[in-house]
């Protein structure tokens, strides 16, 4: 017998986001109704995700709706993506790679 999947947990990391909404909605929608989905959802948020929806109670959409133009936002990403680009120091011409 296979083991049921673990509801995907999701912290705020902007990487993570298009992945942890896909892998709850595909587990949570089709088996739930929308009340109790949204306990689910809180349940799989940690930190600021989680307190940005609390203001939200039980409309499981307007939750979606308040992530998804936070963490859904292409600019968003984008932008932290481009950050951790700019993180890396470029190695100069004649340097050795260190481990």
């Amino acid at each position: 017998k296979i083991e049921k999947p673990k509801l995907p947990i999701f912290n705020g990391d902007v990487r993570e986001y298009a992945i942890f909404r896909a892998d709850f909605k595909y587990a949570v929608e089709s088996h739930y109704s929308q009340r109790d989905a949204i306990k689910f959802l809180r349940t799989c948020l940690r930190d600021k995700p989680l307190q940005q929806i609390k203001g939200i109670g039980t409309d499981y959409r307007a939750a979606w709706d308040y992530l998804d133009a936070i963490y859904g936002d292409l600019r968003y990403v984008s932008d932290t993506i481009i950050q951790d680009i700019s993180k890396f120091k470029a190695f100069q011409q004649g340097e050795k790679k260190t481990s």
